[in-house]
């Protein structure tokens, strides 16, 4: 198993969700694209994590996210089955 280290050159974009009344309004483009370039106004590189068949991946995209790595999740917990994987895609402009 691959041990993760922090990297003080990389900021998270993480827990963005809109609700579904809300969606195709632009909120969550104007949001990524707002903490994106605060994240490297501060000289960091921003990322984010997108599981592969999320629609927003492609609201990313046009952003300037491109795909940099995937990845394999294994959730391991009583509310799911144990060993159900899911799949997430690292995302970093």
């Amino acid at each position: 198993m691959p041990i993760l280290i922090p990297d003080p050159a990389l900021a998270a974009v993480t827990w963005q969700h809109t609700h579904p009344e809300f969606r195709g309004r632009g909120y969550a483009r104007d949001l990524t694209t707002f903490l994106a370039a605060q994240i490297l106004a501060a000289g960091k590189t921003p990322f984010l994590h997108v599981k592969s068949e999320n629609g927003a991946k492609v609201v990313y995209q046009k952003i300037g996210f491109r795909l940099r790595a995937a990845m394999v999740l294994t959730v391991i917990s009583l509310r799911w089955r144990c060993g159900q994987s899911q799949y997430f895609r690292i995302w970093g402009r």
